[in-house]
């Protein structure tokens, strides 16, 4: 037979604010409805509550020396998953880095290859001799070799800077 809140509270000795807070744990609008304005509690929602038929839940570890070292345990177990999973993602992640980086310079010597290209095509273009023409873009291509490779990481920014410099010079009209 279905109960209201204040009417399952007073025979479970419980406030009515509990009997809402047990029903907010269980699908509310599944067992309980409105009438007259009063929430009216299905039989099954009783049980529920009460405690019958309600769905097994792990028990809870009581604080304790015998749980302790048991809870310890449990928490080293979850660092050590967390710190594989971590050290996956940064294996991955360098891998990836590393990929990158070959990209990089391949597109980089792409672009060398292709400035030498437009240099010479500009010079032929102005009217200089063919030999002339490859012989600097040649010379200027092996510049710019040795000037854009880093040695290190921090070495890194000013090769960017020969480079953009060298890359600006092949553009020049004086050339």
């Amino acid at each position: 037979m279905d109960k209201t809140v204040k009417d399952l509270a007073q025979e479970l000795g419980l406030t009515a604010q509990a009997v809402y807070a047990r029903l907010n744990k269980i699908d509310r609008a599944k067992y309980t409805f409105k009438r007259d304005n009063k929430t009216f509690i299905t039989p099954e929602g009783q049980g529920l509550i009460k405690g019958q038929g309600a769905p097994s839940q792990a028990p809870e570890i009581q604080p304790g020396p015998d749980h302790t070292a048991d809870l310890v345990d449990a928490l080293k177990q979850q660092i050590k998953t967390l710190e594989n999973q971590l050290n996956e993602t940064n294996s991955i992640l360098k891998d990836q880095l590393e990929k990158k980086d070959k990209q990089l310079e391949e597109q980089i010597a792409l672009n060398r290859s292709l400035s030498v290209l437009f240099a010479q095509t500009q010079q032929l273009l102005t009217g200089k001799d063919i030999t002339e023409a490859l012989s600097n873009g040649l010379k200027q291509n092996g510049e710019y070799l040795k000037d854009s490779l880093p040695n290190d990481q921090n070495d890194l920014k000013a090769s960017k800077a020969r480079r953009w410099r060298g890359f600006r010079g092949l553009f020049r009209k004086d050339a």
